[in-house]
């Protein structure tokens, strides 16, 4: 440092006795760019005669006649902003004079690290801070870097010495959360379902945890009853330690196209998750909660159309996340993807199907392990789920326009259009007797994805319109056909077409060797809504009325079943 030169820390508390201290008590001439509201301690270190200059931001002109001045001091403002825009070239020159007077100070210590040597960074810093101002540290991150991780404190992640009520904990899921909420340290639980513990799985596992050291109270409750749920948290509060956590994972299913959900049906599903998680938050948003887990769905998040209930619930558990965030209450809905060997995906084709669309199931152990990390933090929603993007994409065509998923898609829907290049090229050159089934089985597939069913319920020679195809689902399997095949069918000649065989032939005639692959162009991508218009003006009057009647039939058959 040059002789006479004394660099302080603005930080510091006392930094206006500090540089008394240095001036021998006098004060100092010039006191620049510390603001008289921002700082107004440090115009007591101005001595006698002393000039201020307040080149910051502008304040309040009262803020500098509260500040008491030494005798003769003169305060001067300087809008930096406007000199700059209307006297640039004075300032340019002011500024070179003032750092021609700065390159004489040596810089500052700064060096770059790679990341793995971050356990040493605050002695060096330590070091070359003492004496010579703040030393800067820049840490690098380099691609493919082994880098050491620290375990996090093996704290247990629930407290003994309370209790935690689980919904649906008779469940597959919940079975297994239980018995891993007693191995995490729990040793009061609260599980109920509709008929308490009355499965062999149950009872085991209430003997299990209890052998564990675990207190375990079997309720046969209805999670959407308020009558049920008030007379369990009466007695909770009588014979239990202080509840500090809720888990709820209640759910029913009952799945079916938009046009086939009545009321019965929306309420079946809607009650036990959407109104149990009410009832949840009423009964304890007075209480002070360390947990309140609502387990949503991946549904929620990308859509399903023949979980429209499904969708519904898991949404209003989101929402209800947020409501208790924004009321400073604990909550978090996790949006969880397919759970490996519990519930729905133990079904061997439920699973194939699953895993068709992208949605990979995922271990209990990877779950749980999952699960830990997610309820020490503190955000009102989180998405836990394997997913092959490519293929989900494909299945469902809206996350392309979605700002959620759009991003997620853009690199998966250019692999897609060069699978669709493979498909289109690797049938042109097949014998047309080879050919029939290999578009027999890509309809089975595509339509199966449509329909949201396994593809062992697709039977290729029903008719599609038993297999459940209708007017607009005809349009989505038209989509799919000419973004892999490139090859344009009307819907209406779908609709027409009888069976998936009879779709397959008339797929097959339109090629016609590698010389058709060739000239196939990529399928240039189409709205929903233009895709649409562009049917509707391409039909003939009668072609609609056929279509509007058939409507109108399937509804008034859908109404008389209702009723």
């Amino acid at each position: 440092m040059p002789e006479g030169v004394r660099v302080f820390d603005r930080r510091s508390p006392s930094l206006p006795e500090d540089i008394l201290e240095w001036a021998d008590g006098a004060g100092v001439d010039l006191l620049v760019n510390a603001s008289c509201d921002a700082e107004p301690t440090l115009t007591s270190v101005l001595g006698a005669f002393g000039r201020f200059v307040d080149a910051g931001p502008l304040a309040p002109a009262e803020g500098l006649f509260a500040t008491a001045w030494p005798r003769g001091a003169a305060c001067a403002r300087v809008d930096v902003a406007a000199m700059l825009r209307q006297r640039p070239q004075e300032v340019a020159t002011r500024l070179q004079s003032v750092l021609s007077r700065f390159r004489t100070l040596p810089a500052l210590p700064s060096e770059s690290w790679p990341v793995t040597r971050a356990e040493e960074a605050p002695a060096w810093l330590a070091e070359h801070s003492r004496d010579q101002g703040l030393a800067r540290l820049t840490l690098t991150f380099t691609d493919g870097e082994p880098l050491a991780l620290a375990p996090a404190a093996d704290e247990p992640l629930f407290d003994a010495n309370a209790t935690y009520l689980v919904t649906g904990g008779f469940g597959g899921f919940g079975l297994a959360l239980a018995r891993w909420m007693v191995a995490e340290g729990a040793r009061n639980l609260v599980l109920t379902g509709r008929k308490g513990a009355s499965t062999p799985e149950a009872v085991q596992l209430v003997q299990d945890l209890e052998a564990a050291g675990a207190r375990v109270t079997a309720a046969a409750a209805d999670v959407s009853s308020m009558d049920d749920m008030r007379a369990l948290f009466a007695r909770i509060d009588a014979t239990h330690p202080p509840l500090k956590g809720v888990l709820h994972t209640a759910a029913v299913l009952d799945d079916a196209p938009m046009p086939d959900l009545n009321l019965e049906r929306i309420q079946r599903v809607m009650s036990p998750k959407a109104g149990g998680a009410w009832i949840l938050h009423e009964l304890t948003q007075d209480r002070p909660l360390d947990l309140f887990v609502l387990f949503s769905s991946v549904a929620a998040l990308i859509g399903n159309p023949r979980q429209g209930n499904y969708v519904a619930a898991n949404s209003f558990l989101d929402a209800l996340a947020e409501h208790r965030t924004a009321r400073g209450l604990a909550a978090i809905s996790i949006h969880w993807g397919v759970l490996g060997e519990f519930g729905m995906a133990q079904d061997e084709a439920v699973r194939t199907y699953l895993e068709s669309l992208g949605l990979n199931p995922m271990a209990p152990a990877t779950v749980l392990t999952a699960l830990k990390r997610v309820l020490r933090l503190r955000t009102p929603q989180l998405g836990l789920f394997d997913v092959q993007w490519s293929k989900l994409g494909r299945a469902a065509p809206h996350l392309g326009k979605s700002a959620r998923t759009s991003h997620l898609l853009g690199s998966a829907q250019g692999g897609a259009q060069s699978e669709a290049e493979q498909l289109r090229g690797h049938l042109s050159g097949l014998a047309p007797e080879a050919r029939q089934p290999e578009l027999e089985k890509f309809l089975v597939e595509r339509l199966a994805t449509i329909l949201q069913i396994p593809m062992e319920r697709v039977e290729p020679q029903k008719p599609l319109s038993l297999l459940g195809v209708d007017s607009l689902l005809s349009m989505q399997v038209q989509r799919t056909i000419r973004e892999a095949l490139g090859i344009e069918i009307p819907a209406l000649e779908l609709l027409r077409a009888g069976s998936l065989v009879e779709v397959a032939t008339n797929l097959s005639s339109k090629f016609d060797g590698p010389a058709a692959a060739a000239a196939a162009p990529a399928p240039e991508p189409v709205t929903e809504e233009a895709e649409i218009e562009q049917q509707v003006n391409s039909m003939s009057e009668g072609e609609l009325d056929t279509i509007l009647q058939a409507m109108l039939a399937a509804q008034t058959a859908q109404e008389r079943e209702t009723a």
